[in-house]
């Protein structure tokens, strides 16, 4: 993950944090209704293209993933940048609304002469 993290801020550091003050957004799925949709792709043959076997394997991993994500998170989370945590269990309720409150208060604190 390290490599990874060393991306994120040097493409940060590339733009500036001037021009490009904006927030980013995290979907954070719990461990119960992630096990819910991987069930659901194993049991239902609608969803079974999206199975993978590696899936349960890598499940067992869930903490270590999760501890790795809240570092990644941490480390480049910045005042110009920051994380917006966002729980994912319901995908219209808890992600589309939350996001979209987020980028209007941004676009309301940018001054713009526009109707919000």
């Amino acid at each position: 993950m390290g490599s990874a993290i060393r991306i994120h801020q040097e493409l940060r550091k590339a733009f500036g944090p001037e021009q490009h003050d904006h927030p980013e957004f995290f979907l954070n799925i719990s461990y119960e209704e992630q096990k819910k949709r991987l069930l659901k792709r194993i049991e239902g043959p609608a969803k079974n293209w999206k199975f993978s076997p590696s899936d349960l394997k890598e499940r067992v991993y869930w903490k270590q993933y999760r501890k790795a994500y809240e570092d990644a998170l941490n480390e480049t989370s910045t005042a110009f940048a920051p994380w917006c945590v966002i729980p994912a269990d319901h995908k219209m309720v808890s992600c589309a609304l939350p996001i979209a409150d987020v980028i209007v208060a941004k676009l309301k604190s940018l001054n713009l002469n526009i109707r919000l």
